[in-house]
């Protein structure tokens, strides 16, 4: 025993233990100077990489509002761009009507049905030509019509008929299809 009242295996075993935590703390520290910075650093290291996150994370919250921004801007224009496209329907189905009708008053005789523009609308029932519903117009009334229903006549297709009179084969279409609605081509009068 020793003055202090303390054994000499208690004495070895605090050695020991003096000893490892000696060796501890040393092996902690050469192990902070390897990666080249001391306790203080590695905080300040710590500080910043928290500092770069929040920035990041900023930057990400400002990405998200522009791309939210970017989002609605296209949304209002896609809509904008929408209710145009409708409007120039609607016109264009207006302007379809109008040429029926034109087309209608133009040859006598016949009976065209118009589809309207948007259910709900009446429907357009325009009286074409002469009552008697048989009789085609002189070659002075409208000699194109005259010419094309005359091509028909003789079997010719549409496309044909556009190519021989220089008429589109649209019109050429809606010029037989007008006619056919009343009936079969009928020939020319004699008196034509």
């Amino acid at each position: 025993m020793t003055d202090f009242g303390i054994n000499t295996p208690q004495l070895v075993l605090l050695a020991l233990l003096v000893v490892t935590i000696a060796l501890t703390l040393g092996n902690t520290r050469r192990k902070l100077r390897q990666r080249g910075r001391s306790p203080s650093e590695y905080a300040r290291e710590q500080v910043s990489r928290l500092k770069e996150q929040q920035g990041v994370k900023g930057d990400l919250e400002q990405l998200l509002i522009e791309l939210h921004e970017a989002a609605r801007r296209l949304n209002a224009q896609m809509d904008t761009k929408a209710s145009r496209l409708e409007a120039l329907i609607r016109d264009a189905d207006a302007r379809i009507i109008r040429l029926e009708q034109t087309l209608a008053a133009s040859a006598p005789g016949s009976r065209v049905q118009s589809s309207p523009p948007q259910a709900g609308s009446p429907e357009i029932d325009v009286a074409v030509g002469d009552s008697t519903g048989g009789a085609e117009p002189s070659k002075s009334e409208n000699p194109v019509r005259h010419r094309i229903l005359s091509l028909a006549r003789e079997g010719r297709n549409a496309v044909q008929i556009a190519q021989d009179t220089g008429v589109p084969p649209g019109e050429v279409q809606l010029i037989l299809a007008l006619h056919g609605a009343s009936g079969p081509i009928p020939s020319p009068s004699p008196e034509a």
